[in-house]
């Protein structure tokens, strides 16, 4: 079927059909990316199970495990090995200030500030000046009791500073719950609002085009292909051609080409009665003539 010859309600419920698969591809890919980027999505696991691998298999620098084991290892190290431990330590520290100067930037919650930066980091600051000033130095001159007596204000430390650690880890573990669920929930409405303005805007955009429609066929008050063939035969010259104008409004085109064939109709017959009355009078006046011929 031409798209010329369809009627309007059948334009418009394609038209239609056409939107409303338009919106729901929109809706159900924006769904999809939706569910993918989500917490607990697939992508959000693939980077909690990166930072999960690497927390795993790496010492944290913010956190002196590795420091304090590789004190234990320069304890009983030969001399000839104490110097790439003692190395490494200084190299552990370094990290360790780099780390703490990172996360003094950043804006933690005012309990997780002081347990990282407090707590934790006073008990720390307190071995790496043990480890330096006296650990190092009483290896360095193999004053083993020495060595031993700062190792275990090393280890005092140590144990202070992994208390506050392990406080830490606990707030921020609750912490991460709950972002967790309140983004689920975030994430939720957020689906619930995409799905109601989708669902809203096919609606509208339904409505919109009915009354669109219904105002066209009001204007036309016929199809538009009627329309067309309609007015083709009055311009042919085919004034008997019948327009049903019942219940049509008035200023449409339907009731407008009614009026012009009518108007047409009673011109023509006012030219067939002249042309007739003209034919008439000519006849008589002949008809005259040709008796005054006869007489003379």
């Amino acid at each position: 079927m031409k798209l010329a010859n369809m009627k309007l309600a059948h334009l418009f419920a394609a038209l239609l059909a056409i939107l409303v698969a338009g919106f729901a591809l929109y809706g159900a890919w924006s769904f999809k990316v939706l569910g993918e980027l989500k917490v607990n999505g697939p992508l959000y696991q693939r980077i909690v199970q990166g930072k999960d691998l690497i927390a795993d298999i790496l010492p944290p620098p913010e956190y002196i495990i590795e420091s304090y084991l590789v004190s234990l290892q320069a304890a009983g190290a030969a001399p000839a090995e104490r110097k790439a431990l003692i190395d490494n330590l200084k190299a552990l520290k370094a990290d360790y200030d780099t780390r703490h100067a990172f996360w003094i930037r950043e804006g933690l919650e005012e309990s997780m500030r002081d347990l990282l930066l407090v707590q934790a980091d006073k008990p720390a600051q307190e071995f790496y000046q043990f480890a330096f000033e006296q650990f190092i130095p009483a290896l360095e001159r193999d004053d083993a009791a020495a060595a031993g007596a700062a190792l275990g204000a090393m280890k005092a430390r140590y144990d202070t500073h992994r208390a506050a650690i392990n406080r830490l880890v606990e707030i921020a573990t609750k912490r991460n719950a709950a972002d967790e669920e309140r983004a689920k929930g975030d994430i939720a409405n957020a689906s619930g609002v995409m799905l109601a303005i989708l669902i809203g805007a096919i609606a509208v955009v339904s409505l919109f085009l009915l009354v669109v429609r219904r105002n066209l066929m009001r204007q036309l008050g016929c199809e538009p292909h009627q329309a067309a063939a309609i007015a083709g035969q009055i311009a042919a010259g085919d004034l008997a051609v019948r327009i049903d104008t019942a219940g049509r409004d008035q200023a449409s085109l339907l009731v407008a080409l009614k009026r012009m064939r009518d108007s047409l109709a009673d011109i023509a017959g006012r030219v067939r009665e002249g042309t007739e009355a003209i034919s008439s009078a000519a006849g008589q006046i002949a008809s005259g003539n040709m008796d005054l011929s006869a007489r003379t």
